[in-house]
Formats: structure tokens, sequence, C-alpha cells
């Protein structure tokens, strides 16, 4: 019973949580426009969504269906909530993520290597939020800039409909 306590214990202080900011980022999407994460999305008081992927990663096309269905619940980027689908290969250039939007029929903000994806992934990668957790992964911005990570899909609605004050989001140590 003492060891099971003790298991409990240590599973539960792995899951302790922390509070963290975003890092402000500026990409290009495969289509040319320009995004800044604070100026244009958070300062306008919406929810940022990434999903970290690359165009030949099976579980990532698997979801490719269901990620679509979320961007479309939520607004299709036109309501409170922006997706980004954000590749994590530095060799997923533009034309294959206009080629894996094109197949997988994916309309969020797709940022490849050449719109400046490492400029997103960087932090998640060098283990700046905790451990990096590949692809697909999900984070979710609040407007004040909080973050939750890793958030698994069907976890999504819950942290995107949540409460948005700073004690609500959260990263895992």
């Amino acid at each position: 019973m003492r060891m099971f306590l003790l298991f409990c214990c240590l599973a539960f202080a792995s899951h302790i949580t922390c509070q963290t900011t975003m890092h402000n980022f500026s990409v290009r999407d495969v289509h040319g426009k320009q995004h800044r994460l604070y100026e244009n999305y958070l300062d306008s008081s919406k929810v940022v969504v990434i999903k970290f992927f690359f165009t030949t990663c099976p579980p990532c096309i698997a979801n490719a269906p269901f990620w679509q269905q979320k961007y479309v619940q939520f607004g299709s980027g036109n309501n409170g909530v922006e997706f980004f689908s954000v590749t994590t290969i530095t060799s997923d250039y533009d034309p294959k993520v206009l080629a894996f939007e094109a197949t997988y029929n994916q309309t969020m903000k797709g940022i490849s290597q050449d719109g400046g994806a490492n400029n997103i992934t960087g932090p998640f990668k060098d283990g700046v939020y905790g451990d990096w957790y590949g692809t697909p992964s999900f984070v979710v911005i609040a407007p004040d800039r909080t973050m939750r990570y890793p958030v698994f899909f069907n976890d999504l609605d819950g942290a995107i409909d949540m409460p948005k004050p700073k004690s609500q989001y959260y990263r895992l140590l």
C-alpha cells in the first residue's frame, strides 16, 4: 500500500504545472500572408491553436480530417479562435506543405520552413516549454499570452473554451 501511495504521489508530482508565457513570433504562411502572434491574434482577443506536424507523419495524416473539422467547428478563423499547422521537419518547404493542404483538404494557416516554422517550433524542440512531445501535438494560447502545452486532441475543445485567466493556462514541467 505504501508503494502504491508513493507511486500515486510521484505520478501526480510529474503533472504539477506552472504558468508560462508563449513567445511572440512572426511567420509567413504557404500562401504568402504574414502572421504575428501578439499583434494579429492575441491583442485582438483571439485564442490561437497550433498543431505541430510534418507532411509524411502517419498520425498527422490520420488526424488531418479531424483537425479540419475542429477548425470549421471553431469558425474557420472568423470567430475568436485561429488555427495554425506548423511543420517540424526542416525539409518541409512551401511546396510540400501546399501539397499536404491540397491532398488532405487543410484550410487553416500552414507554416513551412520557408515561412519560418522554426520561429515557433524551435523553443518547443529545445525544451523551453518542457518536454518535446513530437507530432502531432497541440498548443493552445490564450489572449493573455499564457499557454497550455501539450494539449491532447481529445482535450482541445475544453482547452479552447475554458476560462482564460492566467491561472488556467499552464505547461508541464
